[in-house]
């Protein structure tokens, strides 16, 4: 109970009235680091410093531009939640605003901004807060395919309280390889090998109905429409609701109390 929108609790001098809003916690220096911090946990930012891409499908692939995705996740949240969006969990699944420099800009198919981290709007037809940052699609990716059953159990985990139980240990968890007699193939496709098998189709029914949702991206989280020569599927399916791509996915995730739950 706050009878007063005052920081009675704030050090003298740093105590205001702000109209309509009794908590203000947000306002106070050390939410910043607070929220930040919560972030960079929940959604496991910091792996993506440490994650490997094959040189010559991906040249462009070097410490800077981790380093750029790593930064560019922190704006993200920090824009929404201190900048100029609302600090709802709804904005941080389906907003198409970020901050991007010269290097990350390429990623996501716009023009360089005229200063680094400048704010810059993202196609909405490809991209949607959280779930189509670069960050999180390159971390969750092999060195030359994506991979939507990383994807997939990181939106289950992280996203829904889903957690699907690990595989069984004779299972192969091996990613499949292009150059097999399957190399014809899209990438979806060769990861669909996964439910033709008992031991897997189970859980690979629901892993997959989302991951292969995210299949428009590649390993780097660049926007893809051609696999191999083959249009991208990115259809997928999440607790029963039919999605096409990120942003068919995001809105679906910000309205699921679910969601909301899960991540409280």
């Amino acid at each position: 109970h706050v009878p007063d929108p005052v920081h009675e609790w704030a050090p003298a001098g740093q105590r205001r009235r702000i109209p309509g809003r009794a908590v203000v916690l947000l306002d106070d220096p050390r939410a910043h680091d607070a929220v930040l911090s919560f972030h960079r946990q929940w959604l496991d930012l910091d792996k993506v410093l440490s994650a490997n891409k094959d040189a010559a499908t991906f040249p462009q692939w070097n410490d800077s531009l981790r380093q750029a995705m790593r930064t560019e996740a922190d704006k993200l949240i920090e824009e929404v939640v201190f900048g100029s969006g609302d600090a709802k969990l709804k904005t941080l699944f389906t907003t198409t605003k970020t901050r991007v420099n010269a290097q990350l800009a390429p990623i996501y198919g716009v023009p360089a901004p005229a200063h680094d981290w400048d704010l810059v709007d993202l196609p909405a037809d490809q991209r949607a807060g959280i779930v189509t940052n670069a960050a999180f699609l390159s971390s969750s990716a092999h060195q030359v395919f994506g991979s939507p059953v990383l994807r997939g159990v990181f939106a289950l985990d992280r996203f829904l309280c889903e957690s699907p139980p690990p595989p069984p240990p004779t299972v192969n968890t091996n990613p499949p390889d292009p150059a097999d007699a399957n190399a014809a193939q899209t990438n979806r496709q060769r990861f669909d090998q996964h439910a033709t098998d008992p031991q897997c189709a189970g859980c690979h029914k629901l892993i997959d109905g989302v991951g292969d949702g995210l299949e428009g991206y590649d390993a780097i989280g660049q926007f893809r429409t051609p696999d191999n020569g083959e249009p991208v599927d990115d259809s997928g399916e999440v607790n029963g609701a039919a999605f096409q791509g990120g942003p068919g996915l995001a809105p679906l995730l910000a309205s699921n109390e679910q969601v909301t739950r899960c991540v409280a």
